[in-house]
């Protein structure tokens, strides 16, 4: 995650491979050049063509991963984690706006229904966790109210956590 992050770009790597290319063939990565003769396409997203989701659940993965290895005591670079998780969350806020229409290749396997709100306030979440700054209790509590206006609908799923729902 965090060689996918270019912060003086402020552009994040969202995928490698054509979607549609690579779910017609689901085979070893040592085949793709064989069965896929088309050039490997990469997806970014940018201040340009944001991608709140995707980096906002960046953000929080890196966030827990680092929490899990500070505790195991794991020898890891969990400063450079937080940090990267912050500038992915700040990112995420800063431009917001849905992945699924930034990289439209994606939109018949990865379209994002629910919207980003729900992913920023997981990812303030995890920040919360990390450095228990009451500022991102407040940043996820905005973003979940963000969400439920946009999703009257949606009711949270008591039984499972979709990719699509963190409500």
């Amino acid at each position: 995650f965090v060689q996918c992050w270019d912060a003086s770009k402020q552009q994040l790597l969202v995928g490698v491979g054509h979607p549609t290319w690579d779910h017609k063939s689901w085979i070893a990565a040592e085949m793709i050049d064989i069965t896929i003769p088309e050039t490997r396409v990469a997806y970014y997203v940018s201040q340009k063509k944001p991608g709140s989701e995707v980096a906002a659940e960046m953000s929080a993965a890196l966030c827990a991963m680092g929490l899990l290895f500070k505790e195991l005591q794991v020898d890891a670079d969990t400063d450079t984690m937080f940090r990267v998780s912050r500038e992915l969350l700040d990112f995420a806020i800063k431009y917001p706006g849905s992945y699924s229409i930034s990289v439209p290749d994606v939109q018949e396997f990865y379209k994002s229904w629910t919207g980003f709100y729900d992913e920023l306030a997981w990812a303030a979440m995890w920040q919360y966790r990390s450095d228990m700054d009451t500022a991102w209790l407040d940043i996820a509590l905005q973003n979940y109210q963000q969400y439920q206006k946009a999703n009257p609908s949606v009711k949270p799923d008591t039984w499972a956590f979709a990719w699509d729902d963190k409500s």
